[in-house]
């Protein structure tokens, strides 16, 4: 069909669904404008006509020109309502496009599904967007499917056990102890350190085509054992320790160490209670305790402080204690000078230069100066069960010194404690007697307590009989300890010494050379002898 506007030296027709213009130019026409152009096309029933704008462009530019022709032009195409289908270079997700046409029926559901299939879109389709074209007859570019991804594996990965240790330590509701701060984590033996969770399996994943898209499984790594950590024989997966320490968290694994080193303990590093021995290159500061169940080793000094050790303790330097200070070694003890502190030694405690003022108790021997130490011993109370080795003892115008030996300083603490408890028992044992005499001889009827009161009485009977049993054992083991002490000073003995070897005293009244105490039996038992050296 061809058309023709009025007064225009246009025609239009459609062959094969194409709108062509025919200009047939004279020689006095202006030159159509791009709205005269578009109102051509209109009056002439084309509008709904698909434009081709570069198409239009070429024609109006074609009219300037010299030597005028006739043409014949593909302007436009008659629209139909078309189905576009786009999948993603991944084929991961597609999109869906069905356009409208003046005059024509929107494509069929059927048609869309086609158009789907055809595409070869078999996986993960959207059927709330088919229903929005279904309602609405055409669709703008839209997610009409969606694949499924590949998932990765989870790595193997490595969980520490080991909970974290508070910071700061609360003393009582207002107060706080700053020396309780950064406490150093420790572990004990058998003790769980880290557990490896295996890597995962990757999950496949699918594209909107059906095609399988692989997943990479998740990387495996071993759990290892490293110094004082292995693997669980119940549970592979399971590190523990195999020592008391400090634990050291490794990338895989997890070292206990079983030396603490430390520059020096202070307000940095606050008390300190570690499971295995700690090594302090520096001081220990006035007020802080070193608590550990190997040795406790101090290269520089030692104020006013706390050392506790389940094994040796080693001081390089001098301890000066003032009201608080304390060693405590469940073996020996080795010190340069200390002053003014507390010492429990359950082996042998060993001095270079001197022993001021300290209350003392050791089970092992004494040993003061040797072999080339000043080796003094002055004031303060000492308990032992052997022999002291010293180069001088006491001073003439010092405070006294208070020796005894012989005896197991630990058995006779324990004896006045049980005989402590023994007199408390006899004395509640005399006020139940007496109350039952009274009820049995001025009662004028018998009391609903005197059952409970021979009940109490015969508890407290057995609990004498047993403590009194105690006693006589302890003192049958300090008996035993009693003969096999002395003291031995290579230089001088100072008078105001008071010498005491298992209960039997011996004062010193006056200066005493080089000489050896020690028990001696005769006929009247043992008594305290001197030899001079």
């Amino acid at each position: 069909m061809t058309q023709t506007p009025d007064g225009l030296p246009l025609t239009f027709s459609v062959f094969d669904e194409q709108l062509l213009l025919h200009w047939s130019p004279g020689q006095s026409e202006a030159p159509l404008t791009r709205e005269g152009l578009l109102a051509a096309i209109a009056e002439a029933g084309y509008a709904d006509f698909r434009l081709d704008q570069k198409a239009l462009d070429f024609f109006l530019f074609s009219q300037q020109r010299f030597g005028q022709q006739n043409r014949q032009i593909c302007i436009g195409r008659q629209q139909k309502p078309e189905i576009h289908v786009h999948v993603a270079q991944d084929g991961l997700k597609a999109w869906l496009t069905v356009t409208q046409a003046p005059g024509h029926a929107p494509p069929s559901l059927e048609d869309v599904h086609t158009a789907l299939r055809d595409k070869g879109i078999v996986y993960g389709l959207l059927p709330d967007v088919l229903s929005q074209y279904e309602t609405a007859g055409y669709l703008e570019k839209q997610l009409i499917a969606q694949g499924q991804p590949p998932l990765p594996g989870k790595a193997a990965w490595f969980e520490y056990l080991v909970p974290d240790t508070p910071d700061l330590a609360l003393e009582s509701a207002d107060r706080i102890d700053f020396r309780q701060r950064s406490t150093i984590q420790t572990v004990a033996a058998e003790q769980p350190l880290m557990r490896k969770h295996p890597a995962e399996k990757g999950r496949p994943g699918k594209t909107v085509l059906g095609q399988v898209l692989p997943a990479d499984d998740g990387r495996d790594h071993a759990l290892h054992a490293s110094s004082g950590s292995m693997i669980s024989a119940e549970d592979p997966h399971l590190l523990v320790s195999v020592r008391e320490g400090r634990p050291i968290p490794l990338t895989r694994s997890v070292r206990v160490d079983n030396v603490l080193v430390l520059e020096e303990v202070n307000y940095d590093t606050g008390h300190i209670n570690f499971k295995g021995s700690v090594l302090v290159h520096g001081t220990v500061g006035d007020g802080f305790q070193v608590k550990a169940t190997g040795d406790i080793v101090v290269q520089g000094s030692v104020e006013d402080a706390v050392l506790e050790a389940d094994n040796d303790i080693r001081v390089y330097g001098s301890m000066f204690g003032r009201e608080r200070a304390r060693l405590s070694a469940g073996g020996n003890i080795f010190v340069n000078y200390v002053q003014s502190t507390e010492i429990d030694c359950m082996g042998n405690l060993y001095v270079h230069d001197g022993l001021f003022y300290c209350h003392v108790r050791v089970l092992g021997e004494i040993q003061s100066g040797m072999p080339e130490g000043k080796g003094r011993i002055n004031g303060g109370e000492i308990w032992g069960s052997k022999r002291i080795v010293a180069r001088v003892v006491g001073s003439s115008s010092s405070t006294t010194t208070k020796i005894s030996l012989g005896e197991d300083p630990y058995l006779r603490q324990k004896l006045r404690d049980i005989d402590h408890n023994l007199r408390f028992y006899k004395s509640e044992l005399e006020q139940v007697v007496k109350a039952i005499i009274y009820i049995r001889t001025r009662a004028t009827e018998t009391s609903t307590s005197l059952a409970e009161l021979e009940a109490r009485r015969g508890e407290l009977l057995e609990t004498v009989n047993q403590l009194s049993e105690q006693v006589q054992d302890v003192r049958d083991n300090l008996n035993r300890s009693r003969y096999h002490c002395e003291l031995v000073v290579h230089e001088a003995v100072m008078s105001g010494t008071r010498l005491r070897l298992a209960e039997k005293s011996r004062p010193v009244d006056e200066d005493l050379p080089a000489c050896r105490f020690y028990l001696h039996p005769d006929e009247q038992g043992l008594q305290v002898r001197v030899d001079y050296l």
